[in-house]
């Protein structure tokens, strides 16, 4: 994971710190070795402060400023959108979209252009344009090519010369790989079911199925599994889609996580009904997938899975 920094407000924090203690650039730099210029870029946020330099400061100011740098991580921040981003997908919840668009507009309002690399001003407009695009799906906006092109819009401010014909050709981060995640459902939901599953495993193989992996990186393993199964689903590949369905249930057990667990537990009920398999089978997954979306406090969509259940498959669920 790359790490990004609000270099000038740090360096407006530095600068406080040293004042309140009565020191002069001079005087700071003459005690620490630290270049002059040096310790001037940094307060004014032009400059990338190495382990070096900001241990040299935190003995000399006598402040832990590896924890202080913390707070100015910009990824950090970015990161924890993301993090909601995910659970709002899995849920379609609109209200929750718009409240965390807001507060992330609210963050970063006042950040110019020059506030940021060139490289961080990139990902922070991707994530506008990733809640764009989720929005656009959550209110199932039936023009697919212009979410799709919403995007690759937003992978292409990082991997400039990404396309749907050479994507396996680029590394990625978590970042950039949900987006990929999305415009393979963007390709599902336009029926390209083919295309979909192609990115989708190629996503499986950039991730890290490690017990050492981070848990959004694991939410993004079992999102995979989920959609690749529902492709197969559209398909008329029905043992595809239980095979899938019961690799992303045995990962999310593994690992310990209820996320979209509801999903895939769906999806091997009706892969098990439509392959004919006995009556208690498939009704034991499906209610599974209702009582995760209980249990999850979302009686609403358990409501409807049911309905749609009954009304597609005729299948009446117990809970």
């Amino acid at each position: 994971m790359f790490e990004t920094y609000d270099l000038k407000n740090f360096g407006a924090r530095i600068r406080k710190i040293r004042k309140s203690l009565g020191y002069s650039q001079t005087q700071v730099s003459t005690e620490t070795g630290v270049h002059r210029d040096t310790l001037r870029r940094i307060e004014n946020g032009n400059n990338i402060v190495t382990f070096d330099t900001l241990n040299k400061l935190s003995m000399f100011f006598k402040k832990d400023l590896f924890h202080e740098i913390a707070h100015y991580n910009t990824n950090r921040n970015l990161l924890n959108y993301y993090e909601k981003i995910d659970d709002i997908i899995s849920s379609y919840d609109y209200d929750k979209l718009i409240n965390i668009s807001n507060d992330f507009e609210v963050n970063f309002k006042d950040k110019s252009p020059s506030d940021f690399s060139l490289y961080e001003g990139g990902v922070i407009e991707q994530f506008r344009l990733i809640v764009k695009g989720i929005e656009k799906l959550i209110k199932k906006d039936q023009d697919n090519k212009k979410i799709m092109s919403i995007f690759k819009e937003a992978l292409k401010l990082t991997l400039k010369d990404f396309n749907l014909y050479n994507f396996s050709k680029f590394k990625y981060n978590l970042f950039e790989i949900r987006i990929l995640i999305m415009i393979a459902v963007a390709l599902k939901r336009d029926n390209n079911y083919e295309k979909s599953n192609e990115i989708l495993k190629f996503a499986l193989k950039s991730l890290d199925f490690s017990e050492e992996s981070l848990l959004n990186e694991k939410k993004l393993i079992i999102k995979c599994f989920s959609n690749i199964s529902y492709n197969y689903h559209n398909m008329n590949n029905y043992m595809k889609s239980l095979e899938y369905a019961i690799k992303g249930i045995v990962y999310a057990i593994n690992q310990d996580i209820i996320y979209a667990l509801n999903h895939l537990y769906y999806r091997k009920g009706i892969a098990e009904y439509l392959l004919d398999k006995d009556e208690s089978i498939y009704k034991d997954s499906l209610n599974k997938a209702i009582h995760i979306l209980e249990i999850k406090g979302y009686y609403e969509l358990a409501k409807k899975y049911k309905e749609i259940t009954k009304d597609r498959y005729n299948i009446y669920l117990d809970r």
